[in-house]
């Protein structure tokens, strides 16, 4: 009889072996790093399972190289939903991987009350325990509720959504309408999802990219061949989308989104520094500041050109209003129909705008904490005095601050002398990667390790993400019976598959071997 080592219990324990192997070397690299983040996120699996993500930030330094890392450890089952049961499934991961909770140094989560609440949320208990661990919600989940907010602001705004969507579902009820879609334009309507809002800016762009085509299809779908709910729903819907209004906020949102995409793809990179986060943010609030008129004048201008070519009226009429109460006075009652656009653009603008500051406050607050460490304070011939009190506050048991004071002045006399030139573009990490390569972290241990602290927070969350794209592949609906250590080692073994290429195959098979030796030696 041949062994062929093909059976489903044999595969599940090399599998295991395997992962146990790369999980020993992520949680050794953890633990010489000292410091590390926690980002956690959960979503329900196709046995309608929530399965909790752990992924660790930290930062290495090998061989001379300094590297920022995002590791994946594991998936969990949530027990419970309460952010004291949540908490405490955390804190249970943390010790069955034997990392200190206490050297943990910052937690990152989405928006949701039961992580982020700053009395009862997750992020506060983990904070009871150990108030070094920082808070820093997901940036990417902040922004598009920021955008959400503001699409709900006016009436007109939410309409214009709902018209997009209502398009969307129109084509794809029917493979006959999609069919006719496709044969008119170049690129296929998507569907708007408020919990990715980056879904927003494909769909505007696709109907904008091909808005006269889609029209031309809607009107094929008007035609008396058609059967009657096909040219009832395609009338309603080329009235719905043939005027001034929603041609003004398709030229509007066309804009906004775009730039709101670019600061999302930009805030979903891998190993995003904080001071990278924080400047992103202020550059995306600087351009609803600065091009709030031309964008109003702008879309207002192109739907009124675009109601001209097509021959559509733009309404002189007054807007209707609900009943005022005697003595009640409204400036704005009675506006035109441009008007009221203006009006709701200018509001949608500024909702964003003071959305976008206001949630990201904490972490414009978190870059200034540790804003000294960035290479333009650093060679300042002042910049010593530039230790914040929330800086202190946090670190007085951990850096000597005089003695940092002295190893700041050594940095900029090293600087000088090598002749070394920071660009204005340059970060911390340049910094620790200079000291890496340079061989200067003996010289300057207590400047290392606040740049070792400031990079490890993590400010992106995006590898949750990325590692519930693979559980989404792992655990399909052929596999829906997978066991959670199956499942968290095929995980492992898939993202993080730069460690298992590193693997010594030999060893595995030798432990494999040893495990399974029936003879005993005494």
């Amino acid at each position: 009889m041949t062994t062929t080592y093909l059976s489903p219990t044999i595969q599940n324990e090399l599998i295991l072996l395997l992962s146990k192997k790369v999980k020993n070397i992520v949680l050794e690299e953890v633990r010489e790093a000292k410091y590390f983040t926690i980002m956690c996120d959960s979503t329900p699996d196709i046995s309608h399972t929530d399965q909790m993500t752990l992924i660790v930030r930290y930062v290495t330094i090998k061989n001379s190289i300094a590297q920022v890392k995002e590791s994946f450890l594991n998936f969990f089952p949530l027990s419970g939903k309460t952010a004291a049961e949540i908490s405490q499934s955390i804190l249970d991961e943390l010790e069955l991987n034997n990392l200190d909770v206490m050297m943990c140094r910052g937690q990152g989560y989405d928006n949701a009350s039961t992580m982020s609440g700053i009395h009862t949320g997750v992020q506060q208990k983990i904070k009871n325990i150990n108030p070094k661990a920082l808070f820093v919600p997901c940036g990417n989940h902040t922004l598009n509720l920021a955008g959400v907010h503001a699409v709900g602001s006016s009436q007109l705004s939410d309409r214009f959504f709902a018209v997009l969507e209502r398009l969307y579902v129109f084509f794809a009820a029917s493979t006959h309408r999609w069919d006719v879609l496709i044969k008119h334009a170049p690129i296929a309507l998507k569907r708007v999802i408020d919990t990715r809002w980056s879904a927003h800016h494909a769909a505007v762009k696709a109907l904008h990219a091909g808005f006269d085509e889609i029209m031309d299809a809607i009107e094929e779908l008007c035609n008396p061949n058609e059967n009657l709910n096909t040219r009832g729903d395609a009338h309603s819907i080329l009235e719905a989308i043939q005027n001034f209004s929603f041609f003004s906020f398709l030229c509007f949102w066309k804009v906004i989104l775009r730039e709101s995409h670019d600061t999302q793809t930009y805030l979903q990179q891998k190993g995003l520094l904080l001071a990278q986060y924080s400047n992103k943010m202020k550059a995306f609030v600087n351009f609803l500041v600065e091009e709030r008129d031309n964008l109003v004048k702008g879309s207002v201008d192109a739907a009124i050109k675009k109601c001209t070519e097509l021959e559509i009226p733009v309404e002189d009429r007054r807007v209707r209003r609900k009943k005022r109460m005697p003595g009640e006075h409204a400036e704005d009652a009675g506006l035109s129909v441009v008007g009221e656009v203006r009006r709701c653009m200018f509001q949608a603008l500024d909702r964003f705008k003071l959305e976008a500051e206001t949630r990201f406050t904490g972490i414009h607050h978190l870059n200034d904490m540790f804003g000294f460490l960035n290479p333009h304070a650093l060679l300042q011939s002042e910049s010593h005095n530039g230790f914040t009190n929330a800086f202190k506050s946090t670190y007085d048991d951990e850096v000597d601050f005089l003695e940092l004071a002295v190893e700041i002045d050594r940095f900029k006399r090293l600087v000088r002398s090598s002749e070394t030139t920071f660009d204005r573009n340059a970060t911390a990490f340049d910094v620790l990667q200079w000291l890496a390569k340079s061989h200067l972290l003996d010289s300057t241990p207590y400047l290392c390790l606040c740049l070792k602290l400031y990079l490890t927070i993590g400010v992106s969350f995006a590898s949750c993400e990325r590692s519930f794209s693979k559980l989404k592949m792992i655990k399909s609906y052929l596999r829906s019976t997978m066991n959670d250590d199956r499942l968290s080692a095929l995980s492992i073994l898939s993202i993080e598959r730069d460690y298992v290429q590193k693997l010594d195959f030999e060893d595995i098979i030798a432990d494999f071997a040893s495990a399974k030796a029936r003879k005993v030696e005494f």
